[in-house]
């Protein structure tokens, strides 16, 4: 098969080519150059540092290490307080409110059995019908 070659030139757009490179270097080039640079000179910081001021960077890092451990406890936490009373506020109201939902399934359960009743007679009468027409013949046949 031969290769597909376009009917026009594949150029670039130049405007969008322009603002693309413009995008990319404010975007990623110098915010990734800055992180950079940031931590050579916290590295460089680091190691020129007295022994005295070894203990205190040991020291603010134990807290930056300890501190989103630190909030998510304190988010489960809360979490769990509102859960155990949101839970108490429920028990103490759930059996009134059940009692009632019970209740109204129970008068639902006798009127859907009083329909019940009321559909089905019509069926059980002509069987009943039919079942004693089968009886009178069969003594009749006996006879």
């Amino acid at each position: 098969m031969e290769d597909f070659e376009p009917a026009f030139p594949l150029e670039r757009n130049p405007v969008t080519h322009r603002r693309h490179r413009s995008e990319v270097f404010w975007q990623i080039t110098l915010p990734s150059v800055i992180g950079i640079v940031l931590i050579a000179a916290l590295a460089f910081l680091a190691t020129q540092t007295t022994s005295f001021q070894v203990g205190v960077w040991a020291d603010i890092s134990i807290i930056w290490l300890i501190m989103p451990v630190m909030m998510i406890t304190l988010v489960s936490l809360v979490i769990m307080i509102a859960s155990i009373y949101l839970s108490a506020q429920l028990i103490r109201i759930l059996p009134f409110y059940s009692r009632r939902v019970q209740e109204w399934f129970s008068m639902l359960a006798i009127q859907v059995s009083r329909i019940d009743n009321i559909i089905i007679e019509p069926v059980l009468r002509v069987h009943g019908f039919k079942a004693s027409i089968g009886m009178l013949g069969r003594n009749i046949r006996r006879k």
